[in-house]
């Protein structure tokens, strides 16, 4: 089975879209198989300085001679594909994935609880990547990690007060990408 792919162009810069969390931008993600096998969704993802967004969306048949129909175009779930595969491509400014989909891996990080290391990050990194793709953090968060609400809730409060997390806008210095190492 082909894996969705998150393909950078020339113009792509690592960009910070949350606080420590960067994504190319722009870029390409690709999800095979979607509306239905036989079929690629192509989704062009930007950012405006505040969220990521789709600019453009394309279905293409991969059969010969097999249109696209209006049915396959109302299929294409763009908000559900962003959420479940971009946050598999955000890395913090070294590079290091800040997401991880190894379920024993998301329960070692559960049962070792909020005052590990480990949980912080990802309940804070998870938070950051949920607000820059416009989905509810809270839940992203709550959902990730499996948690009840108000387990998350109050985990959260716990990243914010410890200074894990940075709610509102970025400054304009924040958002710069950051630079190949050229300069």
């Amino acid at each position: 089975m082909n894996q969705p792919n998150l393909h950078r162009s020339p113009e792509s810069r690592e960009t910070q879209v949350a606080p420590g969390v960067y994504l190319p931008i722009p870029s390409l993600l690709s999800v095979p198989d979607h509306p239905e096998p036989g079929f690629e969704t192509k989704i062009e993802i930007l950012f405006d300085g505040a969220k990521v967004y789709p600019a453009q969306v394309a279905v293409e048949s991969l059969q010969p001679g097999r249109a696209v129909t209006g049915t396959e175009l109302r299929a294409v779930r763009v908000a559900g594909l962003i959420a479940e595969h971009l946050p598999d491509h955000a890395h913090n400014a070294l590079g290091a994935n800040l997401m991880t989909r190894d379920p024993a891996e998301v329960t070692e990080i559960r049962e070792a609880g909020i005052r590990d290391g480990r949980a912080l990050e990802f309940v804070a990194s998870s938070y950051q990547v949920a607000s820059a793709l416009g989905l509810p953090p809270a839940k992203y968060v709550q959902e990730r990690l499996g948690l009840t609400r108000p387990t998350a809730t109050r985990w959260i409060r716990q990243v914010r007060e410890m200074g894990w997390l940075h709610d509102g806008p970025m400054k304009d210095e924040e958002q710069q990408a950051v630079s190949d190492g050229d300069d």
